[in-house]
């Protein structure tokens, strides 16, 4: 699959952060094709990304909801990243269930 059929999209956030959010989504897709998806071995119809905030509102990880292509199967990862935006861990398999809380 080319990448330029991915459909991408940042979840929303709080209102406070979506101009910042739309800012960085370029960034974030770029990080999320050429460092995400390969590392994965799987083709993706679709990536939807939530940035987790500390509390002072800076970005403290990603977490990716990534689609698969051949099957109805979603890959959850959790990507932590510096404050440029780069790669710094790829957790596969990651239970998202208590950042809500």
């Amino acid at each position: 699959m080319e990448n330029d059929e991915l459909v991408f999209k940042i979840l929303p956030t709080n209102k406070t952060y979506i101009s910042r959010d739309k800012q960085k989504e370029n960034q974030i897709k770029t990080l999320i094709i050429e460092d995400v998806i390969p590392a994965m071995k799987e083709e993706y119809l679709e990536v939807k990304v939530r940035i987790i905030r500390k509390k002072d509102g800076n970005h403290a990880y990603l977490i990716a909801y990534m689609a698969r292509k051949e099957t109805l199967t979603l890959d959850v990862v959790k990507i932590e990243i510096d404050e440029d935006y780069k790669v710094l861990k790829i957790q596969h398999d990651y239970d998202d269930k208590g950042i809500y809380d």
